[in-house]
């Protein structure tokens, strides 16, 4: 059996320190989209990424979810009851439609929940979508998350999750105020040894 290769367009973007991806997806024709309705200008998603080490303690349960392995599928594979979860409880286009924990770095590794959604609803029937009004779905979907959990924010500077109501923007990076005490310590050392 021949498969053929799909085509899709991904920007990727970070907003208040929390990564998001807008993917519009290609389809010859509808024939070959997952639910028959492909649109001229493509299918659009988008998702959210919440790294387990951003969230606080308290709220790890509640956005980590535990799943259970489903053989059930042609393909079997791990499903959660993502849709009374807080996740679920955001703000996305049409509803949440997807939730999974990623392992970068092996099993044991901190994980990062991806949560997304897409724009293939029946109400999205004659509606055309590009890459900024899905951005900004996913800005507020983000904003939402972000009022009802105070995930901290990586440090540019030395690369752990911090409170992020304690530090600022350096350019594109924003640093802790631990890092960038660390930071000036760190150059003042370098003047002294100079």
């Amino acid at each position: 059996m021949t498969m053929r290769l799909k085509h899709k367009d991904i920007w990727v973007g970070n907003h208040e320190g929390v990564i998001f991806e807008v993917v519009r997806w290609h389809w010859d024709d509808a024939t070959e989209s997952i639910i028959g309705n492909a649109h001229p200008t493509g299918n659009w998603n988008y998702y959210i990424f919440i790294h387990e080490d951003s969230i606080p303690p308290e709220f790890r349960d509640a956005l980590i979810l535990k799943g259970n392995w489903d053989s059930e599928f042609s393909s079997p594979r791990w499903t959660y009851g993502y849709m009374g979860s807080l996740v679920g409880s955001l703000e996305w286009h049409g509803g949440i439609t997807l939730y999974e924990l990623e392992y970068h770095n092996g099993p044991d590794a901190p994980c990062c929940v991806k949560a997304g959604c897409d724009y293939m609803h029946c109400f999205d029937e004659g509606h055309h979508y590009n890459e900024t009004c899905v951005e900004r779905d996913a800005i507020v979907t983000i904003n939402e998350l972000l009022i009802k959990v105070p995930l901290l924010r990586r440090c540019g500077y030395d690369g752990v999750y911090r409170d992020r109501t304690k530090g600022k923007l350096h350019g594109e990076s924003w640093v802790s105020d631990e890092g960038d005490a660390l930071r000036v310590a760190k150059e003042l050392s370098d003047i002294g040894a100079n």
